[in-house]
């Protein structure tokens, strides 16, 4: 991949995907579970279904590469190479001298058009499976507090007739108190 290139593909990630690229090392392979580890020591805390997510969108993209299941590292840059073609230069003949020089002219890049449509369209994809991953971490997040509030519930359930019980317990003390009175009243007299 081409410094160019790179940088093209770089400028159009999302935010947290630009943080996933940084924690990827370039060195040695690592698992998810270790690029969210290196992502939360930075500062970040980040969803495994986001990272996963967004390792396999630049891995599709070629921002990365994964030698062994489950293992990523970032793409080597290659040096960017000058891509030239002799030219026939009028009034010159075909075929120079042996010690002449021959200049050489650079292949023209192709204009933006169909590549960059196919890129953007690729960069809207990746943009769309990040979102969906953090909604997936959201549905997981909202079934969590689901099941937090239930178990709160039934907490509060508990209280409550815990309370109820107290409260008829100290009126059958109470209950048994005034009948207590009302008999040493009754030896007192």
């Amino acid at each position: 991949m081409t410094p160019q290139r790179y940088a093209t593909l770089v400028r159009k990630l999302t935010g947290i995907a630009t943080k996933v690229l940084d924690a990827v090392p370039s060195s040695e392979a690592k698992t998810a579970k270790e690029i969210c580890s290196t992502l939360y020591l930075q500062g970040m805390r980040a969803d495994i279904h986001v990272v996963e997510g967004c390792l396999n969108s630049l891995k599709q993209d070629g921002l990365i590469k994964e030698p062994t299941q489950g293992h990523f590292i970032k793409v080597h840059m290659n040096k960017p190479s000058t891509v030239t073609k002799k030219i026939p230069i009028p009034g010159m003949d075909v075929t120079p001298p042996p010690n002449a020089e021959v200049p050489l002219v650079k292949t023209p890049t192709p204009e933006p058009g169909v590549k960059d449509t196919l890129s953007s369209a690729n960069q809207l994809a990746v943009k769309l499976k990040a979102v969906h991953a953090l909604l997936g971490g959201l549905q997981k997040t909202v079934a969590e507090v689901v099941s937090i509030v239930a178990d709160l519930e039934e907490e509060v359930e508990d209280f409550g007739l815990q309370a109820e019980e107290r409260i008829e317990k100290a009126e059958r003390d109470t209950a048994k108190l005034k009948q207590l009175q009302a008999l040493l009243k009754g030896i007192a007299e």
